[in-house]
């Protein structure tokens, strides 16, 4: 009875010529696992990035601003803010799509909406 070494996912990133060796159903297994790992490492690291030390930065280095922190700079309440994402196209232009369902605005989007809010 010939019986081979299955090797783990970090078997193969340290060697992936080690691949050539397995057959079709031990490859597909280890993708399937491959793919359900992925998936859970995403999402824990958006929970991470959404919450960690209070601010999440977009692809850019942009530091984004969450619904409270522009409600603020807005100059309307909280609640204003959600109600009005939802029906404004204007609002909803500064929501920066993060992946989540969490809201999270661009400061510089903020910025602008206010200069041609008020003309300066």
């Amino acid at each position: 009875m010939d019986l081979k070494v299955i090797p783990n996912l970090d078997q193969i990133a340290a060697d992936p010529a080690a691949v050539r060796e397995l057959s079709a159903d031990l490859v597909e297994g280890l993708l399937v696992q491959h793919h359900k790992v992925g998936g859970a490492l995403l999402g824990r690291l958006l929970v991470l990035r959404a919450m960690g030390d209070g601010h999440v930065e977009n692809s850019g280095g942009e530091r984004l601003l969450d619904v409270h922190q522009a409600a603020s700079r807005l100059g309307m309440k909280i609640a204003t803010l959600y109600r009005r994402h939802k029906t404004d196209p204007a609002i909803r232009a500064l929501v920066v799509d993060n992946g989540t369902r969490k809201l999270l605005f661009s400061p510089q989007k903020i910025e602008a909406f206010l200069r041609r809010r008020t003309g300066r």
